[in-house]
């Protein structure tokens, strides 16, 4: 049976709760805007918006007694309600369509998986009274829109329950479980996808709680059952991958930081562990990208340089260093100490490796003057941090001015046309207690910073040379401890602090790194002995390293396909501990399989993402934002090189008019094959002519360098 049903009016939608027996019901209709004199109603939608009226997702909600009539056509089955869309044709209903049961969490809570969104226009009416009158290009866009949401629901990396905070951590949720507020009010606004999409429920003065689920975007795993040793009792493992939905976007599109302090592809993953007496304990870790201003413009070359925003000595405000500590700020406030794992390049003279050495350096110095500053008191203290109290809700940063990388590659100053995402409003006025105000106390220095270049040290599969870092980090390792409650939930023990990991993806040396951190935490939790382990590749309890590797590897892809396309790339050390001729086959077809959806999809894919959480509200006022080559880019490459060389073909038929014309077509073939692979080498692997790249890729729309912007009201 179907937890709620959507009966379909003309011009509403009546959504029946059927989770309890009785059944509730939620009306969902447009709000009456009377015409102006110069503006009439659509026909066939009496009190519906102008034609060309903006309508921003505005409905009216009420909850009603009301049973559909027995000529009501047959209701349509949905799981929850994922919230509301503005498009072209008027408000749509997002509406998880099909789930599948992950498992149970640790306290018999149903996990679910979102595999498929149905949308479903609030006003049919209107619907086909757009459809009737809008222009070919209207229809179009209506379907691309439409397209594009769809694409990212049926990613099946959703995750939701009724009953278990997705979003928090179990020491967030255990510090949280005294304020007894609603599910999504205790929620982590960062990790809480559906949140933007979902204001017309907040906005309303009814109490809609039970209708609104939150939503993760990860990976969520649940494995029964899992054994170590005979000397360890089984335990259920479940694995949670948390990403944010701040500043999503595709790896090239989206890089650093934006002025609030979110940064890109930032994800918190935990392992939690729950023993057969009932007992918890789980470890966090996060990554994210490196939180200054940078990018990687994409220009059809195969690794883009990366451009760092230098702040000027003569500049009145270093932009990144506001952006920097809104960034720590915000993070330790939520996990305490933080110890940053940086993997990028140190070592090497190629330019690639110089780039990175150069923002790897900034990224020290910002970390050396936050430290500084945060000991002679001229940074403002954070907020208590999760080691203490664990009811912290993450840091709202709206006072903070803007800045974003032009195409120039500079450091444009904030702009007014720039809007940033404003906090979504509560849905009542219970008070949260605000967290006491003290600094982190377990260092001397809030952030400790350990550079380790992973491709430099890793070299030959040296894999080994790990243990290098692993000795590095030892001493925040054992002082960080892990969380643990007993059956009863009295805490136990808190966590104190977190490893922020990066390379510059955070994704594959994140992925490795995060790993062997997040083994020696599982292993030294549960009480195992590990005093014979000294390099964390592996461990003596082959059981145990099935499930962790295979739960690793898979959270690994899921990470990865939502920023870069494709699976991760050394998946087959993360499952086997070593590399392997497979594996390294794999990594060459992901990442060509990279390179092609960076160059020729990702703009599409990067304005879904936007669209889908909010971003970017579409407006039947403004043209359309789409064109043919962003669309068809790959195409419009073939189709321009086959021009050029039917030219040349051409000039070489007009040459030598004496000779064989078999020989002037082989001549001509021969001398644009020639002329395309150096044009090609030029492109691909020196970069050059970045101009004549850029214009053949896909590029967003709705965006620039990651940064929307956005339209004045």
């Amino acid at each position: 049976m179907s937890l709620f049903r959507v009966h379909c009016k003309p011009n509403q939608l009546l959504i029946e709760d059927c989770r309890k027996g009785e059944s509730s019901w939620l009306k969902v209709s447009i709000p009456v805007v009377r015409p102006t004199p110069t503006e009439a109603p659509l026909s066939g939608a009496k009190g519906a918006p102008p034609a060309s009226a903006p309508y921003q997702g505005i409905v009216d909600l009420d909850e009603v007694a009301r049973v559909p009539d027995d000529n009501d056509s047959p209701p349509i089955p949905v799981d929850a309600i994922y919230g509301v869309y503005s498009l072209l044709s008027g408000p749509h209903m997002a509406f998880m369509k099909k789930s599948r049961v992950m498992g149970k969490g640790p306290g018999g809570e149903l996990l679910y998986q979102m595999t498929e969104l149905e949308f479903i226009p609030v006003s049919e009416a209107l619907h086909r009274q757009f459809m009737s009158t809008a222009t070919k290009q209207e229809k179009h866009d209506e379907a691309l829109y439409l397209q594009m949401l769809r694409s990212i629901g049926k990613s099946q990396l959703f995750y939701y329950s009724f009953e278990y905070h997705l979003t928090l951590s179990a020491q967030r949720r255990f510090g949280t479980s005294a304020l007894k507020l609603p599910m999504h009010l205790r929620a982590d606004e960062s990790f809480f996808w559906n949140k933007p999409v979902l204001e017309p429920f907040f906005r309303s003065k009814l109490k809609l709680e039970k209708w609104i689920v939150p939503v993760i975007n990860g990976y969520v795993k649940v494995m029964p059952n899992v054994k170590i040793s005979a000397d360890v009792p089984p335990f259920d493992f479940y694995f949670f991958t948390r990403r944010s939905w701040r500043r999503v976007g595709t790896r090239f599109n989206v890089r650093g930081v934006d002025k609030d302090g979110h940064t890109a592809n930032f994800a918190e993953t935990e392992v939690l562990m729950r023993r057969p007496d009932g007992s918890v304990c789980s470890y966090v870790q996060i990554r994210g990208s490196i939180p200054l201003y940078w990018d990687q413009m994409v220009t059809l070359k195969y690794m883009p340089r990366t451009r760092y925003a230098f702040s000027s000595t003569e500049s009145i405000v270093d932009w990144n260093e506001l952006a920097f500590r809104a960034h720590f700020d915000q993070i330790i406030a939520k996990y305490g100490h933080i110890t940053v794992v940086n993997l990028i390049d140190k070592a090497g003279k190629s330019a690639t490796v110089r780039d990175q050495a150069q923002l790897g350096s900034a990224y020290q110095k910002y970390t050396k003057k936050y430290n500084a500053a945060q000991a002679d008191g001229s940074n403002p203290p954070a907020l208590q941090h999760q080691g203490s109290s664990g009811d912290d809700a993450p840091m709202e940063r709206s006072d903070r001015a803007g800045s974003f990388l032009g195409d120039s590659g500079g450091l444009v100053p904030p702009s007014p046309r720039l809007r940033f995402r404003r906090s979504t409003p509560s849905v009542d006025n219970t008070p949260v207690p605000a967290p006491t105000v003290v600094k982190p106390s377990l260092f001397a220095e809030p952030i400790t910073y350990v550079w380790f270049d992973f491709h430099h040290e890793c070299r030959k599969m040296q894999w080994g040379n790990l243990s290098k870092l692993m000795d590095q980090v030892n001493d925040c390792f054992s002082k960080y401890d892990w969380f643990e409650a007993d059956r009863d939930g009295r805490v136990l023990k808190k966590q104190k602090g977190v490893f922020r990991v990066n390379c510059m993806d955070n994704l594959d040396r994140t992925n490795v790194v995060m790993s062997l951190i997040g083994r020696r935490a599982m292993l030294t939790a549960l009480g195992v002995n590990t005093t014979n382990i000294s390099n964390w590749l592996d461990s003596p309890f082959p059981a145990f390293e099935v499930a962790f590797k295979n739960a690793w590897a898979d959270n690994a892809d899921a990470v990865s396909v939502m920023y870069a396309g494709t699976g991760a790339l050394k998946t087959d050390f993360t499952r086997t501990g070593k590399r392997t001729i497979a594996g390294a086959l794999q990594d060459g077809i992901n990442s060509v399989t990279r390179y092609y959806l960076n160059n020729f999809s990702d703009g599409l894919r990067q304005d879904a993402m936007d669209l889908f959480v909010g971003n970017y509200t579409v407006d039947r006022r403004m043209d359309s934002p789409f064109t043919m080559q962003q669309q068809y880019s790959f195409l419009h490459l073939l189709m321009e090189m086959a021009v050029v060389g039917i030219m040349v073909v051409g000039v070489s038929l007009s040459l030598h008019s004496a000779e064989d014309v078999t020989r002037r077509v082989r001549d001509g073939a021969v001398a644009a094959v020639l002329g395309f692979a150096t044009l090609g080498y030029l492109l691909l692997k020196k970069g050059k002519f970045r101009t004549v790249g850029r214009h053949f890729v896909c590029k967003p729309s709705f965006c620039s360098s990651g940064y929307i912007r956005r339209k004045d009201a």
